[in-house]
């Protein structure tokens, strides 16, 4: 098992992805993926997608003129899920940890949607993909919760002073100014930084979010107040100044 591997992690996404993702997830990450493809071309290129889950993204730039996908996860259960929904010629799914996908430095793109916070050490993952897999030209593409936002203020104060388990799946808030170093440390050039998903950051779909997530934080708190500040989030929400939920970052080498 590699240092970045967490098995409890992988067991707990076989069962997300055995019983439905859809029960799992409060919302999908269309918006991440609509930033990656307004801002990189893919035709004609090679992509790989480190943590694609049941392959919907990997399918959707395969879809979109790139020349191959290659898109692994560590979850067998959600490659098992993918190959039963996809097949194109462009397309092609391993289930695989990040380090034994071997070395190879042929792809135009790397692309985490979502995935960097849940390594044990994204600082080891992010050295391990410059050196083994990144090559001159090549783009590493990286979607991840900002946290620099309503939703990100309530996530930090509850998991750092309270001990909240704010995420069954989350170890780490990336942050901008980590990005930032860890971008330093390897050489990496920033290419192109974007906030998406507003609504999400300070809006409704941060209110149901949070409806859906803190009974299950504090399952002993009485609901009454639990309810009184998703009513002073939803009273107030217009006056809310926040980025988006997630941020996109894209590197060069």
């Amino acid at each position: 098992m590699n240092a970045d591997t967490d098995k409890d992690l992988i067991e707990k996404y076989n069962q997300v992805y055995a019983d439905g993702e859809e029960k799992f997830w409060t919302f999908l990450p269309v918006e991440e993926r609509l930033a990656i493809l307004r801002n990189i071309d893919l035709q004609g290129k090679t992509v790989l997608e480190i943590g694609c889950g049941t392959g919907d993204f990997a399918a959707w730039m395969a879809s979109c003129g790139a020349k191959l996908v290659v898109a692994a996860d560590a979850s067998g259960a959600a490659i098992q899920a993918a190959c039963g929904k996809y097949c194109l010629s462009n397309l092609v799914f391993y289930a695989s940890e990040l380090k034994m996908l071997g070395n190879h430095k042929e792809y135009d793109f790397i692309v985490m949607v979502g995935v960097l916070e849940h390594f044990n050490n994204p600082d080891d993952t992010i050295g391990y993909i410059v050196k083994n897999i990144m090559s001159k030209g090549s783009r590493l593409v990286i979607t991840c919760p900002l946290f620099i936002n309503p939703r990100g203020f309530i996530w930090v104060a509850l998991k750092y002073l309270f001990d909240a388990p704010m995420s069954l799946t989350d170890k780490h808030e990336i942050s901008p100014n980590w990005i930032r170093k860890i971008a330093k440390k390897y050489g990496l050039k920033t290419i192109h930084t974007e906030s998406v998903d507003f609504n999400w950051g300070c809006g409704d779909k941060m209110i149901f979010d949070y409806s859906q997530r803190l009974p299950k934080v504090f399952p002993d708190m009485d609901d009454e107040k639990i309810n009184k500040m998703l009513s002073w989030l939803k009273e107030n929400k217009e006056y809310f100044q926040g980025l988006g939920a997630n941020a996109l970052y894209i590197l060069g080498k």
